[in-house]
């Protein structure tokens, strides 16, 4: 049950982005992992749900790599799709780091805030680790003219960070957690104090 609502949470981020486009999806993608890493106490069993979470995700997402390389990069069919399988296991490694430590964080009161900007700092490390710094959460929030006035303060990570915050909070909702942990969930209100126009002063990620 843990490995298939991993996998949900795969599918549900993996919407969020062209060629599905369910932008609305962003702030419950992660409602899913969460409900599972919470109730997994094993560390390497932790890391493997959100290590199956990418794999669903970028199976999804990025397919289009195996055909690149095995028309245009010439390495086949099986040189094409190998190369792609290997791309979507690391790049799976950040989720799976994910898990291991929000499983750990949730425990705490401020375990919400915590687990969501653990999410923003790993999608802030893709770029220079892998050089491949796609489909970052908060790249949602480009349909979302609420969410895009945190951009000129947080750019893409800080609205990923919100939306992480919403799919968390939502999941210890439905599992009764006290309110000390769902309370952070006001910080979500934050983008209601900024003004609608502030000039955009970032380089967001490209989705």
């Amino acid at each position: 049950m843990h490995l298939l609502l991993a996998a949900i949470s795969g599918v549900l981020l993996a919407l969020v982005f062209p060629r599905y486009d369910a932008w609305w999806l962003a702030p419950v993608a992660l409602t899913p992992l969460t409900l599972a890493m919470v109730q997994e106490f094993v560390p390497a069993r932790r890391f493997l749900l959100g290590w199956v979470m990418g794999l669903v995700f970028w199976a999804m997402t990025c397919n289009w790599i195996a055909s690149v390389l095995e028309v245009h990069g010439g390495m086949g069919f099986w040189g094409g799709w190998g190369a792609f399988a290997l791309f979507c296991v690391l790049k799976s490694l950040h989720y799976g780091v994910y898990s291991w430590l929000g499983g750990v964080l949730v425990r705490h009161w401020y375990g919400p805030p915590a687990m969501a900007l653990l999410w923003a700092g790993l999608e802030r490390t893709q770029e220079p680790l892998t050089g491949f710094g796609w489909l970052m959460l908060g790249n949602a929030g480009t349909e979302i003219p609420m969410a895009l006035r945190l951009a000129p303060y947080t750019g893409v990570y800080g609205i990923s960070f919100v939306f992480a915050l919403m799919g968390i909070c939502l999941a210890l909702v439905l599992l009764r957690k006290p309110r000390t942990y769902t309370a952070w969930l006001l910080f979500v209100l934050l983008p209601v104090f900024l003004p609608k126009d502030a000039p955009l002063s970032f380089n967001a990620a490209p989705r």
